[in-house]
């Protein structure tokens, strides 16, 4: 009898140990999003560049006040790809960001975040008109401070996807609005839910 009990014993704390193991790994539930595609925006595609929260949190002046909503939010992991072109006259450069969160209401509290927080992504900036794709989105410029003739405006695109949020900075000569809301458009429609 007693030593029917101890393999009861074994078996139910190797059950709790497993059933522990695989909840830790499973995090919040969410998977980290596919990488954004090569083809995903115009111009020559960087490498892909996996996000894990610390990498992400660093975009804040707060680095732990950042840190702390991701977790909060169900933060999975994210990619990013950086996209380049140098036509005569008109460089630009796109940094494009998709990250995983656990919920629709995770995805939101991010974007919320950044968008009070565009100081410290982008500097001094002025909200737009925002993107016209489904979620919480919005759109900002920042422009140069000094008159320099090399400075250039940076804007910043975000909106959520489901649990999914993209991020779209894009920067360079004769970049308009215009041009930006043209890209959310095309990068929303390369990433899938």
């Amino acid at each position: 009898m007693h030593e029917g009990t101890t393999v009861r014993h074994r078996i139910v704390w190797l059950a709790l140990a497993t059933l522990t193991l695989v909840t830790a790994a499973c995090g919040s539930g969410a998977a980290a999003p596919d990488p954004v595609p090569a083809d995903a925006l115009p111009g020559a595609a960087g490498e892909v560049v996996e996000l894990d929260a610390s990498f992400v949190a660093g975009d804040a002046i707060d680095f732990a006040e950042l840190e702390s909503i991701l977790e909060e939010a169900g933060f999975a992991g994210g990619t990013q790809r950086v996209f380049s072109q140098s036509q005569v006259g008109r460089p630009q450069r796109s940094l494009a960001r998709v990250l995983a969160f656990g919920d629709a209401a995770g995805a939101q509290a991010y974007v919320g975040w950044l968008e009070d927080h565009l100081d410290e992504v982008i500097g001094t900036a002025e909200l737009l008109d925002p993107p016209e794709v489904p979620g919480a989105a919005f759109l900002a410029i920042s422009q140069p401070e000094c008159l320099c003739p090399k400075a250039t405006p940076v804007y910043l695109a975000a909106w959520a996807k489901g649990s999914t949020v993209l991020t779209l900075e894009v920067g360079g000569k004769g970049v308009e609005s215009a041009d930006v809301h043209e890209l959310v458009t095309t990068l929303d429609g390369s990433v899938p839910a």
